[in-house]
């Protein structure tokens, strides 16, 4: 009987102990955005027991869009996860996903403040160990960007276009100093890395809490500055690409007139946005181009002399004679001759086939 009193009183016992045992720091633990604290029980560590099992409370923080964030050596050699609901372990336990990318020392959990408390639970510890831990609240918007200013500062740096020739032309530097087709290929990879710099900073603009901006919040002007010379550099390159894509058709066609004529509606937006551009670096450009088109007229008079069918005339005789405008010179005659030709042609063709279909609509009735 004693022994089943025994049994009964230990059942009762083992019953009413937690699963979990609560780790409660001293100083307790801050919600409030002040960097890195370490987690203390006074003055020590706390220490863990071998395959006992643990949890700790840290407060909401207060707004939403922020990042728990616990560094702890040994994080290997423990199961851990952060949950906002915890009983002892019982019932579905909803896990907080761990965006860190270092598994071995540092974990960051998104947080809001749409919960009291958010839970700390250390599943298993693997061997006895002396938990050496710190934690840190921290705006998401800021914690992103303090993580990646140095890689997108350094992608920028990488990704700038080393501008010494192109503003030198006509002066230090001359077009056939120019290896376009490189340059072509090259900026169109530098575009397409700062894009994705720019992707990330929009990003992380997307989370900025209303009490940031405008500010002088030390990341927040850093943010402020890279986000600028990203579109600078953006800006600049693609005005930069217009051109140099521009003369590397020019330098290929030489020779092929019908490689220049597909050239011409870029020859054509190239002029029209001349003001992207230093003074030194149109005169260059305009006067390299200019000294080509006169070998179209002759092109297109052949084309049109060859045609034997009843179609409209093709040809980019319109985008010439507005080149020539955009440029800032006077349409040559025989440029304007042409182009009036064509117009005409197409006009009178279209014409005759809006007076066939009606034609043929009355004899259909």
């Amino acid at each position: 009987m004693k022994v089943k009193i025994l049994i009964l009183l230990t059942s009762i016992y083992l019953a009413g102990c937690a699963a979990y045992k609560e780790l409660k720091p001293e100083p307790e633990v801050s919600s409030i955005e002040n960097g890195y604290i370490e987690i203390k029980d006074g003055g020590d560590n706390f220490e863990l027991d071998k395959d006992k099992k643990y949890f700790m409370k840290f407060p909401a923080p207060s707004d939403k869009n922020f990042y728990l964030v616990i560094n702890v050596d040994n994080k290997d050699l423990m199961k851990t996860y952060l949950t906002p609901y915890f009983d002892d372990g019982k019932g579905q336990i909803i896990k907080i996903e761990d965006e860190s990318a270092d598994p071995l020392k540092t974990c960051y959990y998104p947080v809001d403040n749409s919960v009291q408390n958010f839970y700390w639970v250390i599943e298993s510890v693997q061997y006895d160990i002396i938990l050496n831990m710190d934690y840190r609240y921290v705006p998401q918007w800021r914690y992103k960007f303090e993580t990646k200013y140095a890689r997108l500062q350094e992608t920028l740096l990488n990704n700038t276009v080393d501008r010494v020739p192109y503003n030198g032309l006509g002066t230090t530097t001359k077009l056939a100093d120019f290896d376009f087709g490189n340059e072509v290929t090259k900026t169109k990879e530098m575009t397409a890395n700062l894009e994705k710099v720019q992707a990330e900073l929009n990003e992380i603009e997307s989370i900025f809490p209303a009490s940031v901006l405008n500010t002088n919040d030390e990341a927040y002007q850093n943010y402020r500055n890279i986000k600028k010379q990203v579109e600078d550099e953006l800006t600049f390159q693609k005005n930069y690409q217009a051109f140099v894509n521009v003369m590397d058709k020019e330098k290929v066609s030489r020779r092929n007139t019908a490689a220049l004529d597909e050239a011409v509606p870029d020859i054509l937006t190239l002029f029209q946005n001349k003001d992207a551009y230093d003074t030194n670096v149109f005169a260059e450009t305009k006067k390299t181009i200019l000294d080509r088109l006169p070998e179209l007229v002759p092109y297109y008079e052949k084309k049109i002399a060859d045609k034997r069918d009843t179609s409209p005339i093709n040809l980019n005789t319109d985008e010439l004679e507005k080149a020539y405008q955009a440029a800032g010179e006077t349409v040559p005659g025989n440029v304007a001759e042409l182009n009036k030709f064509v117009n005409n042609f197409n006009t009178q063709l279209q014409n005759l086939k809006n007076t066939e279909a009606e034609l043929d609509a009355i004899n259909e009735s």
